[in-house]
């Protein structure tokens, strides 16, 4: 049977409902998802297991992958992580005077497979990223859109 069917979640005592924006399913029952504040939520089934504070706001796409999870945030960060959610590689770098990490560049969607990551910002650009442990080397953008 395909059919939707809605659980409530069960956040705990210690924590507080909030909006999730974002979510990549792993395996298990043991599912990830990005809130409007910037963390990452682990759920087993509907129980909330822990919290971790991922970015400063919210984690707008994430991409979960044989390499680990992959978020994008509204702070313009990307992040890589391994499944138990150590970072391995935090991406800021400069596009055409604008630095990820400031509001003005916000990203909408990742991508990360083996040494590449792509990644969607809200100005309509895509863009490019090598990474090999903590050295990143970016392209120019691949795509411009206008508005």
């Amino acid at each position: 049977d395909n059919a939707l069917s809605s659980n409530s979640g069960v956040f705990g005592e210690d924590e507080e409902v909030t909006t999730i924006l974002s979510v990549a399913p792993y395996k298990d029952g043991l599912t990830f998802s990005g809130t409007v504040t910037g963390a990452i939520m682990v759920w087993q089934g509907n129980n909330l297991e822990r919290t971790v504070e991922a970015h400063t706001a919210g984690i707008i796409s994430m991409y979960l992958g044989p390499d680990g999870l992959a978020t994008a945030s509204r702070d313009g960060t990307l992040r890589l992580w391994d499944t138990d959610l150590n970072v391995i590689t935090d991406i800021r770098e400069l596009r055409d005077g604008k630095e990820y990490g400031k509001e003005d560049m916000g990203l909408r969607s990742v991508c990360w497979q083996g040494k590449n990551v792509l990644a969607g910002s809200q100005d309509n650009q895509v863009f490019e990223f090598r990474v090999d442990g903590s050295t990143v080397t970016s392209t120019e953008a691949l795509m411009r859109g206008d508005r």
